[in-house]
């Protein structure tokens, strides 16, 4: 009986001390990107398709980080025929201080150049403690206005 009520005791203070560990021990809970799309500022939409040279673009995304303190963006591009290579990336930016647990963040305005292309990027985010969210994919297309 003392040995089973020792035992018990034991496996209290164990879950206890698991449970209420301090900050320093805690890494934290990974962020994690809930959406990512681009918004046309030239007509005010969402929208996988960008015209080139002619309209205003900024890429969203949407992130949840219950610990507040995401801190980095990194942006891969990849040509979606062959993604074992990327064609730019990843890019790095750091993210402005978190002020809730659910957050949209905005690249600067830009206006795509070059050739008609399909795309597909890779977004990941990183905490101050290191850890890194899910890899969200986001494919759209480039083309000449009609």
């Amino acid at each position: 009986m003392k040995k089973s009520v020792l035992f018990l005791i034991l496996l209290l203070i164990s879950i206890f001390q698991t449970q209420c560990g301090s900050s320093h021990d805690n890494p934290g809970r990974s962020p994690t990107i809930n959406c990512a799309y681009f918004w046309n500022f030239t007509n005010h939409y969402e929208t996988d398709i960008l015209y080139l040279e002619t309209q205003s673009y900024a890429l969203n995304i949407c992130c949840y980080d219950p610990d507040l303190d995401a801190v980095s963006l990194y942006i891969t591009a990849y040509d979606p025929t062959d993604p074992s290579v990327p064609v730019s990336g990843p890019d790095f930016f750091e993210l402005t201080p978190q002020t809730s647990a659910q957050m949209t963040y905005a690249t600067e305005q830009f206006i795509p150049e070059g050739e008609p292309r399909e795309r597909k990027l890779e977004l990941q985010i990183e905490d101050a403690k290191g850890n890194v969210s899910n890899i969200y994919r986001l494919y759209y297309s480039i083309e000449k206005p009609s």
